[in-house]
């Protein structure tokens, strides 16, 4: 779009000057935010332009009282731009109003331009800042977006909609994938006596006192593989001898 319309300009200055004339080569950063205006003015007038016909008719960038409320009025309460107080801008861009005109900041950030939600343009827009904030989500993009001069009609809807299609988004936000858990092996089938196949599995340490001093001690859990039956032994330590003494308590036990 800056090309076409530096070549634009550049025809005119033929016509104008002679077909001698040249131009600088190049698309600089005018060109740059000219193509941008230029784009926005199309998207506005071919969302907003029963609306842009209201406000221009005012022919100044602050309406007085009297001006906002032929604006008013002639805004259908419906409209997405009837609650923004909106103005066109010296350069025709339809902007946000509002009461904070003599605050010192930025313009773009008192008065940001107004793109409607849906369009491609638009779309662009929003996954160009949700990928500049690292894939941050709804509120960061907005963030970005607002922060940067854009205030895009039903926002909230628009952003989620291309979130929710942002392949790289629903790769990290996907839930967890079940898998369904094999057959049962045979030894937690079988109708056996209990303790026939069993687990073993520690757990603790738990703090005892022994005298004047604190010890660690460890519990043995042995569990039936058929009938879910527990059986607890403790160990002193988590040595192969102090197991070993562990599952000789338990086979004792169960011999008995």
């Amino acid at each position: 779009m800056a090309n076409c319309t530096k070549f634009k300009d550049l025809l005119k200055n033929r016509v104008r000057q002679g077909a001698q004339a040249g131009g600088q080569s190049g698309v600089g950063v005018g060109d740059l935010q000219r193509a941008e205006r230029h784009v926005i003015r199309v998207v506005q007038l071919g969302a907003y332009r029963e609306e842009l016909e209201v406000i221009a008719s005012m022919a100044q960038d602050t309406p007085d009282r009297v001006s906002a409320k032929r604006r008013n009025e002639g805004i259908k309460k419906t409209s997405s731009l009837y609650r923004l107080d909106p103005f066109v801008d010296s350069d025709g861009l339809l902007r946000v109003g509002g009461r904070i005109r003599r605050a010192e900041f930025a313009p773009e950030l008192k008065h940001p331009v107004i793109l409607p939600k849906g369009n491609h343009i638009t779309t662009l827009l929003i996954r160009h800042y949700h990928e500049k904030v690292q894939h941050q989500g709804r509120g960061m993009t907005i963030n970005a977006l607002r922060a940067s001069g854009y205030w895009i009609t039903g926002a909230s809807t628009a952003v989620s909609s291309v979130i929710h299609k942002c392949v790289k988004c629903r790769r990290l936000r996907s839930p967890c994938q079940q898998q369904k858990m094999s057959d049962l092996p045979e030894d937690r089938l079988e109708p056996v006596p209990p303790f026939t196949y069993s687990a073993v599995d520690y757990f603790g340490p738990f703090m005892i006192k022994e005298g004047q001093s604190e010890l660690k001690r460890y519990a043995v859990l042995f569990t039936c593989m058929s009938c879910r039956a527990i059986h607890i032994e403790t160990a002193n330590s988590l040595t192969t001898d102090s197991f070993i003494n562990a599952l000789r308590n338990f086979l004792q036990s169960e011999a008995q």
